[in-house]
């Protein structure tokens, strides 16, 4: 069995550094097929965690699905939230002497923990890819997400290109932005009320071919939220 020291001695590139590669499956003889025990669980929370967390961490749902899950196939309760993160080369390192079958289920848990997000990520869909990468395991669903996580921001942007929202804004009864924050603030999310939201799901109840309904249509088919939503522009 070729470990990663030997493919980090013998591997280097031309900038000094070196090649890396995956933590390998083990032989047939030290393959460890014993139901994981609390340390492992936790190393293996502390991985599913880290695969998938946004930048605001494990949203509520992906809490409970992910630490769900983890008590079902393993038997252990771990607070999957408040995991500390681990790296993918560390969590494929603690797993080395998990086969290829064990290592898929992970995968697929943490392509699940992405699929149930409000919205694709493009970050946690790379980071899913990372993990996989270092687990040596490869499927089509990790990198379907990612093409349709991209897919999502390409979309929006044609449709802002296509119609020329930026490129035709009259902006001179707009007040120039005063700071970087200001810039900042102008493209995060906001969410000013149910009410307001309420106003536009009613738009669904106009008439075909009226411009409210085509507007709500639109905002539909798009995954875009309504203002008013949590995560609305």
């Amino acid at each position: 069995m070729i470990t990663r020291l030997q493919t980090d001695l013998f591997c280097p590139l031309l900038d000094s550094e070196y090649i890396q590669m995956p933590t390998p499956l083990p032989r047939t003889a030290d393959t460890d097929l014993e139901p994981p025990d609390l340390d492992e669980v936790q190393i293996i929370a502390r991985g599913l965690a880290s695969a998938t967390s946004g930048d605001a961490g494990l949203t509520e749902l992906q809490e409970s699905v992910l630490g769900a899950l983890t008590k079902a196939m393993t038997g252990f309760e771990v607070d999957v939230a408040n995991c500390e993160p681990i790296t993918a080369t560390d969590f494929a390192e603690a797993l080395a002497r998990r086969d290829e079958r064990f290592r898929t289920r992970l995968v697929q848990m943490m392509e699940l923990g992405h699929m149930i997000l409000p919205e694709p990520s493009i970050e946690v869909a790379n980071r899913v890819i990372d993990f996989a990468r270092e687990l040596g395991v490869d499927n089509d669903c990790i990198h379907t997400a990612r093409q349709v996580a991209e897919g999502s921001r390409q979309l929006v942007a044609a449709d802002f290109d296509r119609t020329r929202y930026l490129a035709d804004l009259d902006l001179s009864g707009f007040t120039p932005l005063r700071t970087a924050d200001d810039k900042l603030w102008a493209w995060t999310n906001t969410a000013d009320g149910v009410d307001l939201a309420q106003r536009w799901r009613n738009l669904g109840e106009l008439p075909d071919r009226t411009l409210g309904r085509s507007v709500h249509d639109f905002y539909l088919a798009r995954g875009f939220r309504f203002p008013g939503e949590p995560g609305s522009a």
